[in-house]
């Protein structure tokens, strides 16, 4: 039926009575189930993915014939080239004048790279499942042509773990403090807001490292000095800045610190309508780049200049929204998506209005506070939204990225992860999630390159600290995660996360006491959980203690959420025939534990036929992904 539609809009392009109407005529179909199909397969309404097939006919017409770009965009059925300018610009990420005087001086033509790639996507995927796939990896593929070298550090892994694990200040750092507000309490989401914007700014620049605002807004009314917080987030430079926000009025008043001899090196103020707040926020950006000497090419000004919306009311939603999406509490992330919704009632085009919906909807899934399937589509739905309006946004790349991982995906997840580090290089959780997705296909030494990058940024993110500690273990590089055991316990002592990675290194040193004694911390700290009871009676069953585990056993039922953690404590029992039976229950369920080729939990199943069944249809066996 697809391939009868696409028929069916190619031979009528430039029939000027050509509508929907005649397409449902044609197909025997009506309107709802034409849209249903569409939707289904490829995440578009109809007019869209009518649009997206006229669009792929001008690239061909503009490499294979010398029709003038007006006489294309007639021809194709789009009556105003302005028109067909945007759309060509946003489904491949450049224009179609541009695009045309790039022909003649490749060795091969973007439309043949472009073939090319869907040559080798076509050997892995159905020719109609993969039509949404090309969809993104057009942007994907026009990014990567123009960028080649640019997103990797060094060639040398070991060198650059090396580097990234030293304890040296890089020259250019910078840590946003937490802006302070002056005016109604009610209204902190406001200076909030502000310092995020201006810290977006800052971190999409390479060679400046930007501390993420999840360490820095820790220092909110602290007593600690500047030296003190520029040591412990190991930066030399500290902004601070105050927003009194009064009816349609601001006043904004920025420093920016060197730390060393606690010295102002500029201040900046801005008093005047809340309607010109992005102007001052864009300006303070630059100035800081360029005291901090960045370089700002007219591509990187231009995105300084770009304004997150064109409403100041959609802003004000969006910040609300922000706000309340931080707590990952089911009532207002549900809050957060009314609120992202009505952003985009006053702005159809805000991208990362949509990116935090993307984002909303999968934490969602993942929390399990909603039907995953359903969660994970709304998700992906968003985040392609995002992208079609702003083909640069690394978060919604990086939503992406997560849910190709839990789909298996693994070579997908891969490519729109390094897209999404493109274009937010300071971006700790996107760091962060890509050194956990290429640990899941045993890439350790990347996976430890990139967790490294995610603590220099996010130094006291608990979770990003702990999932480092434990990618280390898992590689074997105990001096990396002694190290970072010892530097974090005064501060992370408190948090689960901490204590919970701790136990995973004594568990990769078979040290299962000590194990047992961090889950016990854990519980304490955390409650009863189902994953953190897994764990517990793992460590019993390696310490030969089975009466406690034969208890936990009886407690998980014989539910399909409880198929991993089932099988968990049979590996701490050491029995095979078990702990593979449920491994494959859970490899059913699409549920299986995480890092399963690589956890320690079941290095004793490596050799086993049935457990490289389960990597198989995992995709996990033998799995080599490119990296670089």
């Amino acid at each position: 039926m697809i391939v009868k539609l696409n028929q069916l809009i190619e031979d009528n392009f430039d029939n000027p009575n050509f509508s929907s109407d005649l397409i449902y005529q044609e197909l025997g179909m009506s309107r709802s189930q034409l849209y249903r199909l569409i939707k289904d397969e490829y995440q578009l309404s109809t007019s869209l993915y009518i649009r997206k097939i006229k669009i792929a006919k001008a690239k061909e017409l503009l490499e294979n014939s010398n029709l003038k770009i007006s006489e294309i965009s007639y021809k194709i059925g789009i009556d105003s080239p302005q028109n067909f300018t945007k759309y060509f610009t946003q489904e491949f990420g450049i224009n179609p004048t541009e695009f045309r005087k790039n022909l003649p001086i490749k060795n091969k033509s973007f439309v043949e790279q472009s073939v090319d790639n869907e040559i080798v996507i076509k050997k892995k995927y159905a020719l109609e499942k993969q039509r949404m796939l090309i969809y993104l990896g057009i942007i994907i593929l026009t990014i990567l042509l123009t960028s080649i070298g640019i997103y990797y550090w060094q060639n040398d892994r070991t060198s650059s773990i090396n580097k990234a694990t030293s304890t040296e200040f890089s020259e250019h750092s910078i840590a946003i403090l937490p802006f302070k507000n002056l005016g109604d309490s009610l209204k902190s989401y406001f200076s909030e807001g502000v310092m995020e914007q201006i810290h977006s700014s800052l971190a999409s620049l390479n060679d400046l490292k930007v501390i993420s605002t999840t360490s820095s807004n820790k220092y909110l009314n602290t007593p600690k000095s500047i030296p003190q917080i520029a040591q412990e987030l190991r930066v030399n430079y500290l902004l601070a800045g105050s927003v009194l926000q009064v009816g349609r009025n601001v006043r904004i008043k920025v420093d920016l610190i060197s730390a060393k001899d606690q010295r102002v090196i500029w201040t900046k103020s801005f008093e005047g309508e809340t309607k010109n707040i992005f102007t001052y926020m864009n300006i303070v950006s630059k100035e800081v780049a360029i005291e901090l000497d960045q370089k700002l090419n007219r591509k990187v000004t231009d995105k300084f200049d770009k304004k997150p919306t064109i409403s100041l009311a959609a802003y004000n939603d969006f910040l609300q929204g922000q706000q309340l999406l931080q707590s990952r509490i089911r009532e207002k992330i549900k809050a957060s998506l009314i609120k992202f919704e009505n952003a985009i009632k006053f702005d159809p085009t805000f991208a990362d209005a949509f990116t935090n919906i993307a984002v909303a909807y999968f934490l969602m899934g993942e929390d399990q506070y909603m039907d995953v399937e359903s969660a994970y589509k709304m998700a992906e739905k968003n985040a392609l939204k995002a992208i079609n309006l702003d083909a640069e946004n690394g978060r919604a790349y990086a939503v992406l990225g997560n849910l190709y991982k839990v789909q298996n995906k693994w070579e997908q997840a891969i490519t729109t992860f390094q897209i999404a580090l493109k274009f937010s290089p300071n971006d700790a959780q996107i760091n962060y999630w890509y050194s956990l997705t290429v640990r899941s296909i045993g890439q350790m030494d990347e996976a430890i390159k990139y967790s490294t990058k995610a603590v220099s940024l996010d130094p006291l993110a608990s979770n990003i600290y702990g999932g480092h500690i434990i990618g280390c273990a898992y590689a074997g590089r105990f001096d990396l995660a002694e190290n970072a055991i010892k530097d974090g316990e005064l501060i992370f002592n408190d948090a689960m996360l901490f204590h919970n990675a701790k136990a995973f290194y004594y568990i990769t040193r078979h040290n299962y006491l000590a194990a047992l004694k961090e889950f016990n911390i854990c519980e304490k700290l955390n409650g009863k959980t189902p994953f953190n009871d897994s764990m517990i009676a793992f460590s019993e069953g390696k310490l030969g203690q089975t009466a406690p585990v034969n208890i936990y056993l009886k407690n998980f039922s014989q539910k399909p959420e409880n198929y991993k953690y089932i099988a968990i404590i049979y590996a701490g029992l050491g029995n095979k025939k078990l702990c593979l039976k449920y491994l494959e229950l859970a490899s059913e369920n699409n549920d299986s534990p995480n890092y399963l080729k690589t956890s320690p939990l079941f290095v004793f199943l490596h050799h086993e036929p049935r457990f490289k069944a389960i990597l198989q249809k995992l995709g996990l066996l033998n799995s080599l992904f490119s990296t670089h």
